[in-house]
């Protein structure tokens, strides 16, 4: 046992001669898996141990590593037909697999799929386990050990009171429970391959449950604002309504703005009054809220970046290097890589926003909108958002344009008072 284990954890040429060694000699299925899950198609007698991996019966509990590996091989051989009839068959007896198992059969039959609809149907994931300030659980958990905390000493409105206060703070979150969510290299691929016509697409695939096809909608509507493609936008719009109902009134005021500048101005204060709002596609839970006045590391987005992590190697690579699902026709990346440079010129919503809130008071000062657009770009200049934020300097200047030019402002007496109150 003690030579398997370590075995097994071992990589490299050695370590799988060593266990396709003491797999022939013993015949074990322990070294059966040990061997084929460190070798490639080029591994000596790698066709033996697919052929003995494909005789592992459903009922034992090396069949889902043994039939993973061999969808594995298939694929690296280019017999991705044979691939999918093995991932569809393990697919099929999922309810017997550990979540996490299962995940790992939809992300590789993900990676084969011909169509946008396969590539969507494959691409959503069952969470095993949540993460909460660093504690790890499922949601009701995280409810129950929340709800343990209260105190009668400091919770004066009565355990009552605090516990409905509780269910309310994890009413979003508990929702996922049960859900499926797409994870970090999904989203990799999308935002980095898919232009806004397929993103429109993907809204509108019936592969999906409501609460994704929500993500495509916002995204799809952001992106075509920022691209000054007003026309797509009113065509995306009916769907980001029918998701967020409060969005029809300012949607409604961008549309029947007389003019390209004045439907910039209202698309402006609708993107700042609304830190949902993003043209990239989130993974896990998305967006946590839209209140415009408490910014967390959710609101809007950040440049988009040139690397990012390789959860397989546990590596920082080049975006270049991800994989691009087949689907993607030549003029899909051609679209996307012009649209990725537009958002990189952009930069981060920010300080991208507040240039424009400052733009605009400087285009129309007596504009009624500027005052609230510069209060809410002036707190959101000063936090930051895995780098993206902290705009001190353009914070400043926020703050001094408001007590030079409107003083007697409800927004910039709330601005004063948040200063005293928060003093730097």
């Amino acid at each position: 046992i003690t030579n398997w284990l370590f075995s097994y954890q071992l990589k490299g040429p050695d370590s799988y001669l060593h266990s396709l060694g003491l797999y022939k000699q013993t015949g074990s299925p322990a070294w059966l898996l040990a061997a084929i899950s460190k070798a490639d198609k080029s591994s000596p007698e790698v066709g033996r141990l697919i052929e003995a991996a494909e005789r592992v019966p459903r009922s034992s509990p090396a069949y889902p590593t043994a039939a993973f590996h061999v969808a594995r091989l298939l694929i690296e051989s280019g017999k991705k037909t044979e691939a999918e009839k093995v991932v569809d068959e393990a697919l099929s007896v999922g309810d017997t697999m550990p979540v996490s198992t299962v995940n790992q059969f939809t992300e590789i039959r993900q990676q084969m799929a011909p169509t946008l609809d396969d590539f969507l149907r494959y691409s959503a994931r069952r969470a095993f386990i949540f993460d909460f300030g660093g504690s790890l659980g499922t949601i009701d958990e995280f409810v129950a050990e929340q709800k343990s905390y209260f105190n009668p000493e400091y919770n004066k409105e009565g355990r009552e009171a605090f516990e409905r206060e509780v269910e309310e703070n994890f009413r979003a979150e508990r929702e996922w429970q049960g859900r499926e969510m797409f994870d970090y290299r999904t989203v990799n691929q999308i935002n980095q391959f898919f232009p806004l016509s397929l993103i429109i697409d993907a809204q509108r695939s019936p592969v999906l449950p409501d609460y994704l096809r929500d993500r495509f909608a916002v995204a799809a509507w952001t992106r075509a604002i920022l691209l000054d493609d007003f026309n797509t936008a009113a065509r995306i719009a009916p769907e980001v309504v029918k998701f967020h109902p409060e969005l029809a009134e300012p949607i409604k005021f961008i549309q029947m703005a007389p003019t390209v500048a004045a439907k910039k101005d209202a698309a402006l204060y609708m993107l700042i009054k609304n830190p949902m709002m993003t043209p990239l596609i989130e993974d896990g839970l998305g967006k946590t809220d839209n209140t415009a006045d408490v910014w967390d590391v959710n609101d809007w987005w950040c440049e988009p970046y040139d690397e990012t992590y390789d959860e397989s190697t546990g590596q920082i690579v080049p975006r270049s290097s991800l994989k691009r699902p087949s689907f993607i026709t030549g003029a899909h990346f051609e679209a996307s890589s012009r649209e990725r440079e537009k958002l990189k010129s952009i930069g981060d919503a920010p300080k991208y926003l507040a240039e424009q809130a400052l733009a605009l008071a400087r285009r129309s000062p007596n504009d009624k909108r500027v005052p609230e657009l510069l209060f809410l770009m002036h707190k959101a200049n000063g936090w930051s958002k895995w780098g993206c934020g902290s705009n001190f300097e353009l914070q400043k200047e926020i703050g001094e344009l408001m007590r030079r030019r409107y003083p007697s402002s409800p927004w910039t007496r709330q601005l004063i008072a948040d200063e005293a109150e928060n003093p730097q």
